[in-house]
């Protein structure tokens, strides 16, 4: 194993010994990552499949000559209902993308955080100081 991804592993270890999703999201840089990477599956995954979807229906609806939305063109009926079904989607994040690059994400923890070290960590769970 190189070094590079032994460290990897190490700072991996690390970020699930140390570290919640909380504390992920609790830090900027972490958190605008994981913001970002569920926008950008969103936008990879549900997106084109409601977009697809609702064009089937704009087809449908126009064919049978009822309106539902009122609109005059496909493109302004699919925004419309894409864009109102995805401002109702709670998201789902997770801490995948702090993964990828472990030791990166360590050190925008420790930056915001200091130093914390399993022991700390503990302490603060059972309330001690």
């Amino acid at each position: 194993m190189s070094d590079g991804l032994l460290m990897d592993e190490v700072a991996r270890m690390q970020l699930q010994a140390i570290y919640t999703m909380n504390d992920y999201m609790e830090c900027p840089e972490l958190r605008e990552q994981i913001v970002n990477d569920f926008q950008i599956n969103i936008d990879n995954t549900l997106r084109p499949v409601l977009e697809r979807e609702v064009s089937k229906l704009y087809h449908a609806t126009k064919a049978t000559y009822t309106n539902v939305l009122e609109c005059g063109s496909e493109g302004m009926f699919v925004g419309q209902l894409v864009g109102l079904l995805m401002s109702h989607i709670k998201p789902q994040y997770t801490d995948n993308v702090v993964h990828i690059t472990p030791r990166e994400s360590l050190a925008y923890l420790e930056s915001h955080f200091g130093k914390k070290t399993t022991t700390t960590i503990h302490q603060k769970q059972k309330g001690e100081s």
